[in-house]
């Protein structure tokens, strides 16, 4: 005799449409950043000409790290905090702020696992988190000093050199 399906309980549908809202939320942001990246290679009114290009040199090497190889699997090569400092690196040459939903969904994982490096990262002073002055629910994040800095000096020898 086959059993019946079990119906979903109250808290796991609530559970299901948090993280559905989450999902919307991150794709706008992502949207919103992708049209940005579509002009990344031409200097935006009031951005400095190697601004523009460090943001544009990170969102191309973000890309390229998200494109398939082969038969590998994507795992093999996911870093989420990497990805959540890149994404918090751009966002501040770019001149806008990132939400901690959108730093999870640039991490590229579950966002339970993304959360938690995003505290991580709060932790080791690499990253600050402070409330959205917009929206009461949601925090912002912005990279600590020290590790744009290093970031710059990596996408200008790294990134840039060979341009």
């Amino acid at each position: 005799m086959s059993r019946a399906p079990t119906a979903p309980t109250e808290s796991a549908d609530v559970n299901n449409l948090s993280a559905l809202a989450v999902q919307a939320a991150l794709l706008a942001e992502r949207l919103a950043v992708l049209a940005t990246d579509q002009l990344s290679d031409v200097d935006p009114v009031g951005l400095p000409s190697t601004d523009a290009k460090r943001a544009g040199a990170v969102r191309r090497y973000v890309r390229g790290c998200k494109t398939p190889i082969g038969p590998l699997p994507d795992e093999l090569f996911a870093n989420p905090s990497w990805n959540i400092l890149l994404e918090l690196f751009a966002a501040r040459v770019e001149g806008h702020p990132v939400s901690v939903s959108a730093a999870c969904a640039a991490a590229g994982g579950a966002p339970t696992t993304a959360a938690r490096w995003v505290n991580c990262l709060v932790e080791l002073e690499c990253i600050e988190r402070m409330p959205d002055p917009a929206n009461r629910g949601e925090h912002l994040l912005s990279i600590s000093q020290t590790v744009f800095d290093d970031i710059a000096n990596w996408v200008d020898r790294a990134l840039l050199r060979s341009q």
